[in-house]
């Protein structure tokens, strides 16, 4: 092997190795994509709780 092959080499395991390091296990990727689902649903029920109780006052105070 050349010399610029084997620089080429050990250049290409270093980055497969950060590549390896960065990525998301399943279980990892499991638990964020279930929090970030828990969120969504706690704000669209609070923002529909929010809209109903302003319905509500709405119907019953202005007359």
């Amino acid at each position: 092997m050349t010399p610029s092959s084997v620089h080429t080499l050990i250049n290409l395991e270093q980055t497969l190795a950060v590549m390896r390091s960065n990525m998301l296990t399943k279980q990892e990727l499991h638990d964020a994509l279930k929090k970030q689902t828990r969120r969504v649903i706690t704000f669209v029920c609070c923002w529909c709780a929010a809209l109903v109780a302003a319905t509500y006052f709405i119907a019953t105070q202005v007359r």
